[in-house]
């Protein structure tokens, strides 16, 4: 019996890997496996501190959310009108998302004009034909879930500090 260590993968190694998963998902219509591998992708950006692509990266999901993603890799394209890989009935700003995306608002300074900025130019930047809502309406939606999380936030700081 032979007993083989295996190495530890690398932070860039699970990167590659997410990403790797991340195309291979648009390519099939899952986004809302690709979300969810965008979320990994958060998480990863998180354990390394990078907090401000951690930020931008949950703005993505977010945006993701706010267009309905669904998982469609088995639908022939010419039903993808009546089964669409987008559905806005199925829009969610889901509240883990959203309080630590409130967070990072907090502790990276931001306010509100400059996180409209910043979610806006990651949704455009990322946007594709398919997804129904634009960025701004978007984040006409999203604004009142984040800022009721970063009035919180901030208030806890303050009492804190």
């Amino acid at each position: 019996m032979s007993s083989t260590k295996k190495e530890p993968i690398s932070a860039d190694e699970k990167w590659a890997d997410l990403s790797r998963q991340a195309l291979e998902y648009a390519k099939h219509f899952e986004w809302g496996m690709y979300t969810n591998t965008q979320l990994d992708m958060a998480y990863l950006l998180n354990k390394e501190g990078k907090h401000r692509h951690e930020l931008e990266l949950l703005f993505w999901v977010l945006y993701l959310d706010l267009n309905g993603p669904e998982n469609r890799r088995d639908v022939p394209s010419d039903l993808l009108k009546e089964f669409p890989p987008f559905d806005t009935e199925m829009a969610v700003v889901p509240p883990v998302i959203a309080n630590r995306s409130a967070i990072l608002l907090a502790e990276l300074g931001l306010d509100a004009d400059a996180a409209r900025s910043m979610f806006i130019q990651c949704a455009t930047r990322r946007r594709n034909k398919l997804m129904p809502v634009p960025p701004d309406r978007a984040w006409d939606d999203l604004q009142k879930h984040l800022f009721t999380n970063y009035k919180a936030m901030k208030c806890t700081q303050s009492v804190k500090g």
